[in-house]
């Protein structure tokens, strides 16, 4: 496959947590500035140059491949993974410096398994509706509020679409969260969610809304390792933030006019959310997620999404999500099957959709919030 010059100079493939622009070359004793890091080539090849000196061996390690770096003059490190269409999208990238994971400032970095992480934006041609394009563009704003659930002050995100700071127009919001061991900022960083609105508004694909980006890994108290199961978030989510943001932010309060969606862990959030309370939420996604995950929440969640009169009754759309290759899919076909019994498979506000080719990565997750939200606040 070859891509177009024009594609692959998209932001999208520099943006990061730490930089909007291109970096600057690296300056190297003795040598001219030097551009290391990840150059993604004409062909959707990613050729890596990394500057160890003091280093004997660099890997490469990415979606289950590894890739053993050629020590040149001067320290550098070179090497080649070859473009593979079963590898696209943003994939995280270890880079093995002597047997030991660092992290290397020259390559993309966000927020994963609790702390900085490299990654690479791979060619995917099925994901251009989330470069940067030329449409109005909307902002990201940062909010800090008190949660008087934590007693702490808290930080949100906010996408406003374009026009809101000089408009008057009251939108709808979408409470957007991560997965386990993630923050506020993937979604902006790694999800591109402001890409992804701007295109489809520009489009005419989407309805204008507010997307709140919060941190869900938040407990009231020290737990044992493991996804979180403190009702912390839920708690200062409903009592602190969403009172924040109708406050602050031409929102509408309407729960038909509120909508919540997560990955990962973030689906089971807003699952649980949404089945729990639906006096404030009549939608939500559950992307890459599982309708039971332990005998408690099939009280909680279970009976309830499998209960077809309640779900008719109060909710305009539940979208459900999986990656083809995401090791849940049996699972997930079996719930499927269990809503087919139960009869809410077949209502109207009951969707689903298997992403053919996808795991459980930002590749399958952009796709799902795409195909979400042009769904969404169309009733």
């Amino acid at each position: 496959m070859e891509f177009s010059k024009e594609f692959l100079q998209n932001g999208i493939f520099t943006e990061q947590a730490l930089k909007f622009n291109p970096l600057d070359p690296e300056r190297i004793p003795g040598l001219e500035p030097q551009n290391t890091g990840a150059e993604i080539l004409s062909d959707g090849s990613v050729h890596f140059r990394i500057h160890a000196p003091e280093s004997k061996s660099v890997l490469i390690r990415c979606d289950g491949r590894e890739l053993p770096l050629i020590k040149g003059e001067n320290g550098m490190f070179e090497g080649v993974l070859p473009y593979d269409p079963a590898h696209c999208g943003p994939l995280l990238v270890d880079v093995v410096f002597d047997g030991q994971v660092l992290v290397y400032p020259r390559m993309q970095i966000h927020w994963n398994m609790h702390k900085p992480r490299n990654f690479v934006e791979f060619p995917d041609p099925g994901l251009e509706f989330c470069h940067i394009k030329d449409v109005p563009h909307g902002a990201m704003c940062r909010e800090i509020y008190w949660s008087k659930e934590l007693g702490r002050w808290q930080r949100c995100l906010v996408y406003t679409p374009p026009g809101y700071m000089r408009g008057t127009e009251s939108y709808p919001v979408l409470y957007l969260q991560h997965g386990n061991s993630e923050d506020e900022t993937v979604w902006e960083h790694t999800g591109r969610i402001a890409h992804i609105m701007d295109n489809l508004l520009a489009e005419g694909k989407a309805v204008p809304m507010l997307i709140v980006l919060n941190d869900s890994m938040v407990r009231y108290r020290p737990l044992p390792p493991g996804p979180p199961r403190d009702p912390a978030f839920f708690d200062s989510l409903l009592g602190s933030c969403i009172p924040h943001i109708e406050q602050n932010y031409r929102a509408l309060s309407d729960r038909r006019r509120r909508s919540i969606a997560g990955t990962s862990l973030g689906s089971y959030h807003a699952l649980y959310l949404t089945m729990n309370h639906p006096e404030v939420f009549s939608s939500c996604g559950i992307l890459s997620g599982e309708i039971e995950l332990r005998p408690i929440d099939k009280e909680t969640c279970t009976d309830k999404i499998c209960d077809r009169e309640f779900v008719e009754k109060s909710f305009d759309l539940i979208y459900r999500t999986l990656g083809e290759k995401e090791d849940d899919l049996q699972k997930f076909l079996a719930e499927e099957e269990m809503l087919k019994e139960a009869g809410t498979y077949d209502l109207a506000c009951y969707r689903s959709k298997v992403y053919p080719g996808q795991g459980h990565l930002f590749g399958c997750w952009r796709r799902a919030v795409y195909d979400y939200l042009q769904m969404l606040f169309r009733w």
